[in-house]
């Protein structure tokens, strides 16, 4: 009975440690409303259906247990298809494919980080702007990007 007990409770935990996922959030008003509401950043990925990076990186950097805790507890996710997003695009001519970007709740970017980044890169890279920000530091010019 024991050994059934612990086949199950360790299927069980295995099916939801994988199963996590990031909740994206499409680019909105009401995105950056959220953010404010909850005094979060918001990470927004910059993607495209032809971009393989952009590809391997939803497979592996936002399936990453750490990454994934960190951006549920600072973050609003946003994921943008360059497609679905041309105003996006405008905005941000010089972010490439994988694109992170980072605004504060009040639509300003933060900083911004061009291709794939590794799990343990994303983590650290989110870890330090939360922290930053956090003791208030200034976000970059728009028109820097």
């Amino acid at each position: 009975m024991n050994r059934l007990f612990i086949a199950f409770a360790f299927l069980f935990s295995f099916q939801t440690a994988t199963a996590a996922e990031i909740q994206w959030h499409d680019w909105s008003a009401a995105t950056l409303h959220k953010a404010q509401q909850e005094n979060k950043l918001i990470l927004l990925n910059m993607s495209a259906e032809w971009c393989g990076f952009c590809k391997k990186m939803k497979a592996t950097t936002y399936k990453d247990a750490e990454v994934l805790a960190e951006i549920d507890k600072n973050y609003i996710a946003v994921y943008a298809d360059e497609a679905e997003y041309p105003e996006l695009v405008k905005r941000f001519p010089k972010v490439g494919r994988p694109g992170t970007i980072i605004l504060n709740a009040n639509d300003e970017v933060v900083i911004y980080k061009n291709g794939y980044l590794k799990p343990q890169w994303m983590l650290w890279l989110l870890q330090a702007v939360a922290q930053e920000v956090a003791t208030e530091a200034k976000p970059i010019k728009q028109d820097v990007i």
